[in-house]
C-alpha cells in the first residue's frame, strides 16, 4: 500500500498574473476617469481662452476701454499664471510682465497707452491703436493658452 503512494508535489506560488476580472475591471475605470478629467481640463482651458476673447471684442470704445483692457489682461494673466505672482503686478512690472509674456515686440506707443490710460480721466485713442490693443490683446491672450493654468 504505501508502494503505491507518490510523492507529495508542491503548488506553484500564486502569481499576480494573470489578474482576476475585478481588477480589471478597476483599472479600465481608472484608465477611463484620467482619460474624462483630461478631457474635462483641457475643454475648460479652451473655453476660458474662448470666454476671454469674446469679452475683448465685446469691449467698447469708451472712455474705460483702457481700464477694462488692462482688467481683462489681468485676469487672463491670473488664470493661466500663478495667481500670487500676477496679482500684486501694477504699473511697469505689469507692463514688463505682459512684454515678457508676449511672442513678439510690443509696440511703444501700446505701452504707453496701457500705462497712463486707465488712470487718466478722458484719454483720446485713435482708431488705429484702438484697433491695435485689440489685437495685441488678443494675441497676447492665445499665446497664454499653451500655458498651464495657474495655482
Amino acid at each position: 500500500m504505501l508502494a503505491k503512494l507518490k510523492d507529495i508535489h508542491e503548488p506553484l506560488p500564486p502569481s499576480a498574473w494573470p489578474l482576476a476580472l475585478g481588477w480589471w475591471l478597476l483599472l479600465a475605470l481608472v484608465l477611463a476617469a484620467i482619460a474624462g478629467a483630461i478631457w474635462y481640463w483641457r475643454r475648460q482651458r479652451i473655453t476660458v481662452g474662448d470666454r476671454l476673447q469674446q469679452r475683448l471684442q465685446q469691449l467698447g470704445n469708451g472712455e474705460d476701454f483702457l481700464a477694462m483692457l488692462n482688467q481683462l489682461l489681468k485676469e487672463a494673466a491670473c488664470y493661466y499664471h500663478p495667481k500670487d505672482q500676477v496679482s500684486i503686478l501694477s504699473g511697469k512690472p505689469w507692463l514688463a510682465f505682459l512684454q515678457a509674456q508676449a511672442t513678439q515686440p510690443v509696440d511703444r506707443h501700446l505701452i504707453e497707452l496701457l500705462e497712463a490710460g486707465p488712470y487718466a480721466k478722458s484719454f483720446p485713442i485713435r482708431y488705429e491703436l484702438f484697433r491695435d490693443l485689440k489685437a495685441f490683446a488678443s494675441a497676447w491672450i492665445h499665446t497664454q493658452e499653451g500655458h498651464s493654468a495657474g495655482v
